[in-house]
């Protein structure tokens, strides 16, 4: 997955050697807005629900009423835009795990 995922731009979570995953969470880091949406939505048409993740508080409702504006924080912003965080959960089954990678692999990147 590691090669695959250098092979087109897209970032895994990186885990130090000597720490553990708290697996709480996993994600793929899309080289741009456009992909990561079009993934989303090749994923949602099989049934599987990848979403995006963090707001930036600066570009959040409460951060704008606070005085935050787009542009503040601009490589949070880029990050928060291209982040798609895959299902994970407790109870997921190696044929669940098995259906979202191969959807993803399904998926035409540029």
């Amino acid at each position: 997955l590691h090669q695959w995922a250098a092979a087109r731009g897209i970032g895994l979570p990186a885990v130090p050697p000597d720490r553990d995953h708290s697996a709480h969470m996993f994600y793929l880091m899309l080289p741009s807005v456009a992909t990561r949406n079009a993934l989303m939505a090749h994923l949602l048409d099989d049934g599987v629900l990848a979403v995006s993740h963090y707001v930036p508080l600066n570009v959040s409702p409460m951060g704008q009423q606070l005085g935050g504006r787009e542009g503040q924080c601009p490589i949070t912003e880029s990050i928060a835009e291209r982040l798609l965080r895959l299902p994970l959960f407790t109870r997921m089954t190696i044929e669940e795990q098995q259906q979202v990678i191969e959807r993803i692999l399904a998926f035409p990147l540029p």
